[in-house]
């Protein structure tokens, strides 16, 4: 039996903490809802979509965990 096992893809997104986790390097950013972050970020969820993760970690302080995991369920609902 010749089995061929696939390597898995990893894809390593950084970007600067926009909540949840403080920065050590504090830095100045504009509103993130203005049209045209509001269009970058979506640019960046389109190409997560396309790569297709089975999992996802992020960076979070243990005491913003719960609300987090809370938020991430409501978006699934679609809330």
């Amino acid at each position: 039996m010749n089995i061929k096992l696939e390597k898995p893809q990893i894809m390593i997104l950084g970007t600067f903490h926009m909540r949840y986790t403080p920065d050590l390097q504090r830095m100045e950013f504009d509103d993130l809802l203005v049209e045209s972050r509001q269009r970058e970020i979506q640019k960046v969820v389109e190409q997560l979509k396309k790569f297709k993760p089975t999992k996802v970690a992020l960076e979070v302080v243990k005491s913003e965990e719960n609300k987090l995991n809370q938020e991430f369920n409501q978006y699934k609902e679609g809330q």
